[in-house]
């Protein structure tokens, strides 16, 4: 699959930065990672890893704010 800018597969982000499919795939499990679905895949959302990491944000703000609520419980 070509990357268009805001999502790209699996495969070819682990590739981009160097990494095992198996790798991402297990940060994807653990919610690390932005992701959207689309039909039968995944593919991971670099338009919000972008977004976040430009204003200071972690690469998954919806994950960080979930461990925060825990952790205050």
């Amino acid at each position: 699959m070509e990357n268009s800018g805001i999502f790209q597969t699996i495969e070819d982000f682990a590739k981009s930065i160097g990494v095992s499919v198996r790798t991402v795939d297990s940060w994807v499990e653990r919610g690390l990672l932005p992701t959207c679905k689309v039909g039968k895949r995944r593919l991971i959302n670099l338009y919000q890893i972008r977004k976040n990491l430009a204003s200071g944000e972690p690469i998954n703000a919806t994950t960080l704010a979930k461990f925060r609520k825990k952790i205050e419980n």
